[in-house]
């Protein structure tokens, strides 16, 4: 008799394309795959995977997430997948029940970080987690598992009663394909290429920042960094990222401006690995709370010596004084004597550097992630 295999629907928001490489290795793993997100199905049917559009409203809205429920309800019970994987806070907290009320029999969550509520200094701000806690409660009774990204979370939420321990995995990142990603660096002539097209000499030393532009990724802490050394002439400082649209939080292209004499601003990019296969050093100052940040996991994977602040997901990755350098949040003055340090020092920045693909390969290669997934929907389908 062959073997019935399972339907694994992943849902998310508008990034939820970011979910295509694991679903096709969960393929590979012999399940049926399906995906519901809020963006264009383009890049899901290119690979021939089922996907299913719906409204998500990443605010706090009534009607909005009343239509968010009844478009969920709908799709779960004309498909009835077996498992369904919730990514993101906003679906991990407000679907659960929902699924469960629609008769799917497992429901996994994924917590990719702690959000603005946990990062920011405001008052009032740290007044929310109180509900934060309490909504995250109520999800526990519908939740057959819960993974985090990294230990902090995991800790967190088992200190607080908010998972059940036999029910709490800890899978660190999303994953990347390492071999895919190497595979997109640009040639030796192509480097070189780059690197005169943006005005870097042979002696210069590329510092690159890539992230969303907005405060909690640190940018300013780096901007203020890069003024403070504008007298090392050889060090060079690129920024790379999308201008927000987040209100207070985004970082504007006048600020971005206001530093052109020290940074070089250039935008978004299609290939990532192409501006950081011509740096010489990556550094995420964040001070937000996200589950692994995946751009830790790019920079080391093409062998660089990373900075990064001493943050849950940043500090998984990084091992101070051994593939890189953690420093405080919202430290301009720290940032710039660790970018400093590994400036003059081109022995340690190539040891620290050479240390990072095979330790990105072993741990947060996308395989390993894919087989962590796998292992925890066998176990649930198989005690159904």
């Amino acid at each position: 008799m062959p073997l019935i295999k399972k339907i694994i629907f992943h849902i998310g928001g508008e990034d939820v394309r970011m979910r295509i490489p694991i679903l096709k290795k969960m393929i590979k793993n012999e399940f049926l795959v399906a995906a519901i997100g809020c963006n264009d199905h383009k890049a899901f049917s290119k690979h021939g995977i089922k996907y299913f559009n719906y409204h998500l409203n990443r605010s706090i809205s009534l009607l909005s997430d009343i239509r968010s429920k009844h478009q969920l309800t709908k799709i779960f019970k004309n498909e009835n997948p077996d498992l369904i994987h919730l990514f993101d806070t906003k679906p991990g907290v407000l679907f659960p029940k929902v699924a469960k009320n629609s008769g799917i029999k497992h429901v996994v969550r994924t917590v990719t970080g702690m959000g603005y509520i946990f990062s920011s200094s405001s008052i009032f701000i740290k007044m929310l987690r109180p509900l934060y806690r309490y909504v995250q409660k109520k999800a526990i009774f519908y939740t057959d598992a819960v993974i985090f990204q990294n230990i902090d979370d995991k800790k967190y939420f088992e200190k607080y009663n908010l998972v059940h321990k036999n029910k709490s995995y800890l899978v660190a990142s999303s994953g990347i394909d390492v071999e895919s990603f190497i595979s997109d660096k640009p040639s030796k002539d192509g480097q070189d290429k780059l690197r005169s097209d943006l005005g870097y000499k042979d002696n210069h030393i590329v510092v690159t920042l890539v992230a969303r532009l907005i405060k909690d990724k640190g940018v300013m802490e780096f901007l203020k960094a890069a003024r403070l050394l504008s007298s090392y002439s050889n060090i060079k400082f690129l920024v790379v990222g999308p201008i927000a649209g987040e209100g207070f939080q985004a970082i504007s292209k006048s600020k971005l401006d206001s530093y052109a004499d020290c940074v070089n601003y250039i935008g978004s990019v299609d290939n990532v690995a192409e501006i950081l296969s011509i740096s010489d050093i990556f550094v995420l100052p964040t001070y937000y709370r996200e589950g692994l940040p995946r751009i830790l996991l790019e920079a080391g994977s093409l062998g660089l010596p990373i900075i990064a602040t001493d943050m849950p997901g940043c500090r998984d990755v990084v091992r101070h004084n051994w593939n890189g350098l953690l420093i405080p949040i919202r430290d301009p003055i720290a940032l710039g004597e660790a970018i400093k340090k590994l400036s003059h020092n081109a022995a340690l920045r190539q040891a620290m550097g050479n240390r990072n693909p095979s330790f990105i390969k072993d741990n947060f290669d996308l395989s390993i992630v894919a087989d962590a997934y796998a292992a925890i929907y066998r176990d649930l389908l198989n005690h159904a």
